[in-house]
């Protein structure tokens, strides 16, 4: 009876050291989103401005615009839909997969252009007070956007 606890204990333990081995190599070479810092082409408009109230926040992003981006968003899921079915068709033909990774490319900058000048029209809504705070919460060296911030010296 004890030698079954015993394997059972070890078992465990072999799991949960063997979980925690792989989440620190997986978190070394690509650390988690949530720790990322910045500006991340991949974070909605919405997640940008997560620390202001939920007010406030659906007043700054107006309902049309919302409808816009996720329509983009759609293209550009067709898009990339578009660009597996190339990568995966037989005979495989390199023409469709560049003509597929054109028609990507450009529905990303459409995107782009859309979400930059949405954020621009977000950004002249703000307070100042709300820009700081913003700059504050997206960027972790704070002393690099002070601009009396002194430079580093390695």
């Amino acid at each position: 009876m004890k030698f079954k606890w015993l394997v059972g204990g070890l078992a465990a333990s072999l799991t949960l050291n063997l979980a925690l081995i792989g989440f620190l190599i997986g978190t070394a070479f690509d650390p988690p989103s949530w720790g990322r810092r910045g500006l991340d082409a991949t974070d909605g408009l919405a997640r940008l401005v997560l620390f202001l109230g939920e007010e406030r926040r659906r007043e700054l992003l107006d309902r049309q615009t919302r409808q816009e981006i996720g329509a983009s968003l759609q293209e550009m899921r067709r898009a990339q839909r578009a660009l597996g079915k190339a990568l995966t068709a037989e005979p495989f033909r390199r023409e469709a997969v560049a003509a597929a990774l054109a028609q990507f490319r450009e529905q990303l900058a459409a995107n782009q252009v859309l979400s930059h000048a949405a954020f621009a029209d977000m950004a002249a809504q703000l307070t100042p007070e709300e820009r700081r705070r913003f700059v504050r919460q997206r960027f972790a060296r704070r002393d690099r956007w002070r601009e009396d911030a002194r430079p580093r010296e390695r």
